[in-house]
């Protein structure tokens, strides 16, 4: 099966997981494993963001 014939999405899970960092995870590519795939975490990203700008801002 080819990545165009998944329409374009990636099964991730916990299996393929290679690490992660502050602001990704890094996956193994479930088709090709030469490559990897980086997610970013929406969520965490922000309110990181929000709280060094907080930190900044009350110095």
């Amino acid at each position: 099966m080819s990545y165009s014939e998944t329409a374009g999405v990636l099964k991730l899970d916990d299996s393929l997981k290679i690490g992660a960092g502050a602001e990704r995870a890094c996956y193994v590519h479930p088709l090709d494993p030469r490559l990897c795939v980086k997610v970013r975490y929406v969520d965490r990203t922000n309110s990181r963001r929000t709280r060094l700008i907080t930190h900044i801002t009350a110095s």
